[in-house]
């Protein structure tokens, strides 16, 4: 898969009696893969307000981003922003605490989401930042 390259598919259910939905040909889809998304502030290990602004690089072909705050690595989601079309946004989310550190990163996606919980067509590394 090569990013800004067009790719088709279609999508069939088969049951666990080998039975397939009819005409799967006519639900074809098309998408396309994107750049990782390069973050830019806070950076990594940097220290931040309890009302951090996130920003990052444009992805060439992206429609839109999506933050994610967490509490760990790779889990505790504490905020999810909702669909936006600009590289810079100010947190959301509840309340964040002083002294804890938050992880974040950003999906991008070429087309709008039906809901911001949808994984992007790419995603940034993962950064953490602490509050103040």
């Amino acid at each position: 898969v090569q990013p800004g390259v067009q790719y088709w598919y279609t999508v069939a259910a088969v049951d666990h009696g080998e039975l397939m939905s009819k005409n799967p040909a006519a639900m074809r889809y098309s998408d396309s893969a994107l750049q990782a998304v390069e973050l830019a502030t806070p950076t990594k290990g940097d220290t931040s307000t309890s009302s951090p602004t996130f920003e990052w690089k444009d992805v060439t072909n992206a429609l839109g981003y999506v933050v994610v705050i967490q509490t760990q690595k790779f889990g505790g989601e504490v905020w999810r922003s909702g669909f936006v079309n600009k590289t810079k946004l100010s947190y959301g989310g509840p309340a964040l605490t002083s002294g804890k550190s938050y992880y974040w990163y950003v999906f991008a996606h070429s087309i709008k989401p039906a809901t911001p919980k949808d994984d992007g067509n790419s995603v940034s590394d993962v950064w953490s930042f602490t509050v103040q």
